[in-house]
């Protein structure tokens, strides 16, 4: 250690001002740089997920809109358009069928797509209609081929629908509501929502749906004992939702009618045949993976997931008077067997020719007097034979003060007498007034029910 040769410390001159202050401005410089970096970058990446989010955005809109198209090949050369329309129909309905024909022979060319409003209505044609014999000839469903870039997107929307607690429901009866699906389905779990989606030229509703549940194992259940569950005369038709909430399809896009090969369809489709007994009818070759074993009849079908939350609920209302009024006999809320009982009887009823009119918008009270009942079946009389006419005079609350609502009752002899009445008289103008004539129940009218 003594050997070591100890160098003088050198120091240099203090700083100046200026130079204490310059070194000071350049530590400030640094940090406000590095700080303009951290920002710039944060920045950057923000606009890049929000970029991302945005593109993945449009091209799950555009993956919508492609799997509401289907290609079905292998058809029939004999079978009309009529024929594939009713046998796809039942899964939603369609913004376009195209079938392309031979000029020379003008008969089509075996092959036609189809596009629904709905993805889910396509997915469960392609699930359930592959296959299936139709005119003699085992059919090909598929996607159409043009589309293999949109494949990414497309599998990632059907993972996320199996997440899904929403459902869609289709082939629904024109005359069932949401209250009475609502009473069907609230067997298999709580019900958040429950919507038909409406039709604006007929005033009722489309034919299908969606539902969802508060748990996914609801919806699962739904879906396994529901799928082709007969309702009132039709087969329902059920899959998980595919359109997150609140997304619609974007109105007006129709795809390419560029022909494509009997094979162009998408791989792995089934071949198993299954009879049609006639045009309209589909009978699917096999179940869906999810679907029970067996088509139970009406009424009497209880999913064996919930059966014992059934049998409580059938011991809780067996002690439950019902309400006198027909009206709302249809309107009380139950659940399993006996809501599809009363569901298949008020569709029965619905069906019945009834003979009964209802006036609406016609008179107010102080219109009423000895006069108004001869001039209402002076009128009617020349539709045909009127039985009698009946003014009910109905309040809309309990309140003193609460509004009354004026229904004139016209029942003919003849069923055929009531409906000419409706169709004339409906959207008739009478004293400055634009009168609304439908039908009313027969039962209801025979049993004194006004209040429908």
């Amino acid at each position: 250690n003594e050997d070591l040769i100890k160098l003088p410390t050198i120091i240099g001159p203090p700083l100046t001002p200026q130079q204490r202050e310059s070194l000071a401005k350049a530590k400030r410089y640094a940090v406000q740089e590095s700080v303009k970096h951290v920002l710039l970058k944060q920045q950057t990446q923000a606009k890049l997920a929000v970029e991302n989010a945005e593109n993945m955005y449009l091209q799950k809109q555009q993956a919508l809109v492609l799997m509401c198209r289907i290609y079905v090949g292998s058809i029939y050369y004999d079978l009309k358009e009529e024929i594939i329309r009713n046998a796809f129909s039942p899964f939603g309905p369609f913004k376009t069928i195209n079938m392309s024909f031979d000029p020379i022979t003008g008969k089509h060319k075996g092959f036609a797509f189809i596009e629904y409003e709905t993805p889910e209505a396509a997915q469960l044609s392609l699930d359930q209609m592959g296959g299936v014999m139709l005119g003699g000839r085992s059919i090909k469903v598929g996607r159409p081929a043009n589309m293999p870039q949109s494949h990414p997107v497309i599998d990632l929307l059907l993972e996320e629908s199996k997440q899904q607690k929403r459902i869609y429901v289709s082939s629904v009866h024109t005359d069932l509501n949401t209250e009475d699906l609502k009473s069907v389905f609230s067997a298999f779990g709580n019900i958040l929502s429950c919507s038909l989606v409406p039709d604006v030229l007929t005033g009722k509703h489309k034919g299908y749906g969606f539902i969802e549940f508060d748990t996914l194992q609801a919806a699962n259940d739904a879906v396994t004992s529901m799928n082709l569950f007969d309702l009132g005369g039709q087969y329902l038709r059920v899959g998980k939702a595919i359109s997150p909430v609140g997304v619609t399809i974007p109105a007006g896009s129709s795809f390419s009618n560029t022909p494509l090969p009997q094979n162009s369809v998408s791989p792995a489709l089934p071949t198993t045949g299954a009879a049609i007994p006639r045009p309209g009818v589909v009978v699917p070759p096999v179940l869906p993976k999810h679907t029970t074993s067996h088509i139970p009849p009406p009424g009497i079908a209880v999913p064996t997931t919930i059966s014992s939350q059934l049998t409580q609920q059938k011991t809780a209302r067996e002690t439950m008077e019902l309400p006198n009024t027909l009206s709302a006999q249809e309107d009380v809320k139950l659940s399993g067997v006996e809501a599809r009982h009363m569901i298949m009887q008020k569709l029965m009823r619905k069906e019945e020719a009834t003979k009964v009119m209802v006036l609406r918008n016609m008179a107010d009270v102080e219109d009423i007097d000895d006069d108004l009942e001869s001039e209402v079946t002076e009128e009617c009389g020349k539709f045909g034979s009127v039985s009698r006419v009946v003014i009910y005079q109905e309040k809309q609350h309990e309140a003193p003060n609460s509004p009354v609502v004026v229904k004139i009752f016209v029942e003919f002899t003849e069923a055929a007498f009531c409906k000419k009445a409706t169709e004339v008289l409906n959207g008739r103008w009478f004293g400055g007034r634009k009168i609304e004539a439908i039908s009313y129940s027969q039962h209801k009218f025979d049993a004194n029910d006004l209040a429908g």
